[in-house]
């Protein structure tokens, strides 16, 4: 399995928009310890900076961290599974979230309606992200 991260000296590089979708939510689901801990698992890459269209992370933080993930998928132990199990539950109730969303007539509520309206949505998704 190659990555579609780059290596650069002390850094990992990942190019915007050149990683498989897995490989995405995964990396989302490490940025905190929180999600880390409802993702299973263990390193957590927190330390990052984006930077004309990439985004940076310490070799040192990263390596580990996919070495556990490849780990998980090569031993084939049911952790690949139980994540695509709950990312899916949510990315369910956010369709559901967003089929609502669709049937607002927006151009007939105000600035502080659609404020409203959205400022809940992202706490809800804050409840996943977080």
């Amino acid at each position: 399995m190659s990555s579609a991260v780059q290596h650069s000296g002390q850094w990992r590089i990942k190019p915007s928009g050149k990683l498989p979708v897995f490989l995405r939510f995964v990396i989302n689901s490490s940025f905190t310890k929180h999600n880390a801990k409802i993702a299973k698992i263990k390193h957590v890459i927190g330390n990052r900076t984006y930077l004309n269209h990439m985004m940076y992370w310490p070799a040192k933080e990263y390596n580990p961290f996919e070495k556990e993930i490849v780990d998980h998928l090569k031993k084939n132990d049911g952790w690949f599974e139980g994540y695509v199990k709950r990312e899916l539950q949510d990315s369910k109730f956010l369709y559901k979230e967003g089929l609502k969303l669709k049937r607002i007539d927006w151009r007939k509520k105000t600035n502080q309606q659609m404020k409203k309206v959205l400022d809940n949505l992202l706490k809800e998704y804050r409840i996943f992200r977080v």
